[in-house]
């Protein structure tokens, strides 16, 4: 017998592994996480200059999480596991890393002391004006 399922479902790996893949000195206790296909210099350079614009440098400052499709964890042990205040999270779902939430991209989300943001992914945001704008209005809702 075999059964539909009208879900997805995400299998977690361990967070302490996944943080070993981090890079960045998080002086400032901030995670951001996107797309390991994200990974070259002219969306670094970007995002560099987005969190410059919020008051932070770029390694130091930042603790950034590169994951592929397949590298879904959960987010809270994570949380537990490492000194983090704020997230941003370009192009992943909250179910992705293991929340049970349904939030709207664009919108800072405060929960457990900790501010959560999720918005498109950095190539998308680059491309498109309006997108840049909504994610500066989020940026300086949660730290200017």
């Amino acid at each position: 017998m075999t059964a539909f399922y009208d879900f997805k479902i995400y299998p977690l790996n361990d967070a302490a592994e996944i943080l070993q893949k981090a890079e960045g000195g998080n002086a400032k206790n901030l995670l951001v996480i996107s797309g390991a296909e994200e990974d070259n210099e002219e969306i670094k350079e970007f995002a560099g200059k987005i969190l410059k614009a919020a008051g932070f440098t770029v390694p130091t400052d930042v603790l950034h999480l590169k994951l592929t499709e397949t590298e879904g964890f959960s987010l809270t042990k994570l949380l537990a596991a490492a000194e983090i205040k704020n997230v941003i999270v370009f192009g992943f779902t909250p179910s992705f890393l293991g929340l049970n939430w349904q939030l709207p991209l664009y919108h800072p989300f405060p929960y457990d002391e900790k501010g959560f943001l999720f918005a498109d992914n950095l190539a998308k945001i680059k491309e498109d004006k309006a997108l840049k704008g909504k994610l500066w209005g989020s940026l300086k809702q949660m730290f200017l």
